[in-house]
């Protein structure tokens, strides 16, 4: 169990660091990368 709620909270931080970017106006090529890890999560 803890080795999928550690994926879970490493996925949920990723998503949080994408609506932070989107929020920000950062760069769309970053955005996607970082979308691309949380799926990879």
């Amino acid at each position: 169990m803890t080795p999928v709620l550690n994926r879970l909270r490493r996925a949920q931080g990723q998503l949080a660091a994408v609506v932070r970017m989107i929020e920000e106006g950062k760069d769309c090529t970053a955005v996607v990368t970082q979308l691309s890890a949380v799926s990879k999560a």
